[in-house]
């Protein structure tokens, strides 16, 4: 039977119907499914992922744990002038004020934390303070609770007044002809809105009394200060010291050496640390439990940067004013390691409209 015919004449022929595909071809489709699939299980082994992960990875960067007095030894590295320093102030200097406030200015993971656990457990600290109290200030922006937190650090006891009068009352009663020592780990720009009220809630501590905090954000350093000037620490610890804790988590007393690259492990270990100390010891813990494992392990790497590094630089990012988070962004448009001049770098941003002239 013959097609329909064109306009110009042509006729049409109708397409034959497609051939089912045949029992092999089926069987190869199957074959490379259940190939790809055992090799997915077989990566998803090495990496030990766990359920959940790819959620987390996902999501945005978790936030930064809630942190105690107690002071980890194995960080300690290049911070003994640090030390020394400020014990001697609060001694000797803090005594000829009713109160004083010192804070420690710097970027997330170079040490703030734990220069403030040394001078905290420092013996002659200790035995020079009525109480002493450590107060983690992560998620916490509500002044009531801050201060029932204050009270259970300096007593050991809970605090369970609901009424903000009452929590402050119990606090000044606390205090009342007591020398203390108060630490407040990670303070935001969010707590300057109510520093008045909370520096009037610890007046009735005895002369002497000191006030130790910790923050990413140079304002805040600046607006609560009382001592002649901040101490900032904007530099990380050595490419040494890095690797000496890195050393102490790495490898056990059993562990050997032989056969594995240390050159180049620590070449790659000084890079990602970039001198702060927490990263080195997460890197430390990880080849711990991938050791013997060099493979897994590079690709484990990934994982620490981006659960200790990217959380830090993220809040440190959005602590940074509105009109500074585009000139930061830019500069991820440059290869790492670029070195920047900053002549050009701030014209480049002017010419973005960045910054107005």
């Amino acid at each position: 039977m013959s097609g329909p015919t064109s306009s110009c004449g042509t006729r049409w022929r109708r397409r034959p119907p497609a051939s089912r595909p045949s029992a092999s071809w089926r069987t190869m489709q199957i074959k490379g499914i259940v190939s790809r699939y055992s090799s997915l299980a077989n990566e998803d082994r090495a990496l030990r992922w766990g359920n959940g992960d790819g959620a987390r990875r996902r999501g945005l960067p978790s936030t930064r744990p809630p942190t105690s007095s107690l002071v980890d030894e194995l960080l300690v590295y290049d911070r003994k002038v640090y030390k020394d320093t400020l014990v001697k102030h609060i001694l000797e200097e803090c005594p000829k004020s009713q109160l004083s406030v010192i804070p420690i200015a710097g970027m997330g993971l170079v040490g703030k934390t734990t220069l403030a656990q040394l001078i905290y457990n420092d013996r002659e600290v200790v035995e020079g303070f009525h109480l002493r109290g450590w107060v983690s200030l992560t998620r916490c922006f509500d002044l009531k609770v801050l201060l029932q937190r204050v009270v259970e650090s300096l007593t050991s006891n809970p605090c369970r007044y609901g009424q903000l009068d009452a929590v402050q009352g119990a606090l000044l009663r606390c205090l009342t002809r007591n020398k203390f020592l108060l630490v407040l780990d990670d303070v935001c720009p969010e707590h300057l809105y109510f520093w008045d009220q909370f520096k009037a809630s610890l007046s009735s501590g005895s002369q002497g009394s000191v006030l130790l905090l910790t923050t990413k954000v140079g304002e805040v350093a600046k607006r609560t200060n009382t001592v002649p000037a901040p101490l900032y620490l904007f530099e990380g610890i050595s490419n040494e010291c890095c690797w000496l804790i890195f050393e102490k988590y790495a490898f056990n007393v059993r562990d050997t050496v032989e056969g594995l690259d240390m050159d180049g492990i620590h070449k790659r270990v000084e890079e990602i640390c970039d001198g702060m100390p927490l990263v080195a010891k997460h890197l430390g813990i990880s080849f711990n439990r991938h050791y013997g494992e060099a493979r897994t392990w590079m690709l484990y790497m990934e994982d620490v940067i981006e659960a200790e590094v990217v959380p830090a630089l993220h809040s440190s990012f959005q602590l940074l004013p509105d009109y500074l988070k585009p000139c930061l962004l830019y500069c991820s448009l440059f290869p790492k390691g670029y070195m920047f001049k900053k002549g050009r770098l701030v014209r480049l941003w002017m010419a973005q409209g960045f910054i107005l002239s």
